[in-house]
This record gives C-alpha cells, sequence and structure tokens, in this order.
C-alpha cells in the first residue's frame, strides 16, 4: 500500500530512470522540507491498534517535529475506537546521508467514543526511532520506531508502564 501511494505522489515528477540524476543533500535533514505521511502502530493489549496520518519536519539539523491524527478500534470491546492526536519531538542521535537515528518524546491524547468499554487516555511515550531514504526515491522516506517507555497518565485500569509492543511503522513523502 505504502509502495503505490508513494508511486501516485511520485506520479507528477520529471520522468527519469531509477538513480539516474538524483541530487541528495549531503545529510539527511534537507531543512524547509515538510513531509506527509501514514504510520501505523499495532498496539498491544489493553491498547487499540491505531492508524495515523502525520506531518513531521526536520526544523533543524537536530530537532524535528511530528504531529498526527490517528484511530483505532479495540477488536475484543465492540462500540470501544479511539480518535487520538500524537504530538512528537524528535532529537538527532545519528545522521547519514540517506538514514537518521533519533530518539523521540511522544504525547498522545486520546477519546474514546465508549468511555465505559474503554477509558479516555493520555499516554506519554519515550523511545528511538529510524528514517531511511532510499536514493531511487529521494523523497520517500521509510521509518521504524520503538517506544519501549509508556506511560497512562490518566487511565488507573492500564498499566503504569507498557510498551514492549509499542511500535510504529510507517512513511513520510518529504516535499522541497
Amino acid at each position: 500500500m505504502a509502495f503505490i501511494l508513494s508511486l501516485i505522489l511520485c506520479a507528477n515528477q520529471n520522468y527519469r530512470a531509477w538513480g539516474a540524476d538524483i541530487v541528495s543533500p549531503d545529510t539527511f535533514v534537507d531543512l524547509g522540507k515538510p513531509g506527509i505521511g501514514l504510520a501505523w502502530d499495532p498496539g498491544e493489549f489493553p491498547s487499540i491498534a491505531e492508524y495515523f496520518i502525520s506531518l513531521r519536519d526536520w526544523v533543524t539539523p537536530r530537532f524535528g517535529l511530528d504531529a498526527g491524527l490517528g484511530m483505532g478500534y479495540h477488536p475484543g470491546k465492540p462500540g470501544a475506537a479511539l480518535v487520538a492526536f500524537n504530538a512528537e519531538g524528535m532529537v538527532t542521535l545519528v545522521e547519514r546521508r540517506f538514514t537518521i537515528f533519533y530518539l523521540d518524546l511522544t504525547a498522545t491524547p486520546a477519546v474514546s467514543t465508549n468511555p465505559s468499554s474503554y477509558p479516555t487516555t493520555l499516554q506519554l511515550s519515550s523511545g528511538f526511532g529510524i528514517e531511511k531514504i532510499y536514493s531511487e526515491i529521494p523523497d520517500l522516506a521509510l521509518s521504524l520506531q520503538w517506544n519501549p517507555l509508556v506511560v497512562f497518565v490518566n487511565a488507573p485500569d492500564l498499566p503504569a508502564v507498557n510498551g514492549f509492543m509499542n511500535f510504529f511503522v510507517g512513511f513520510h513523502y518529504y516535499f522541497g
């Protein structure tokens, strides 16, 4: 699905042979290039798997911001759905020409459609991620993020720390 969407987004560009005449920045971060993308958080019990659409921008070579809107359904609790906002700050650890490795801090408030079945929550999480651009499609970056430290602030029935499977898998297409 991500590959098909990237082909659609790339359709506006001039046609050229794969890898021919690609001008790439010296480092991953090209200031002033915001990106839009999709991410999937598979969740873990008692979390709900969520799908996010997000905007990402590496504001400086050392700091980036990501904001997304997501939705998910709980398979074991009928009528329990979450609408979540995801705000994230990222700090660069290692940056190479096509790859960036970063630490992140994420706040995810989520509103439940059925609070009696699943609570409205505020989740704070932290971890690290990697984002990689492939030289053949220089504006498309695939990402994987793991946030092993997760704290649910206002949901007393949820565990205090719950993050073994708190992964985000997705991509961003950077405009420039």
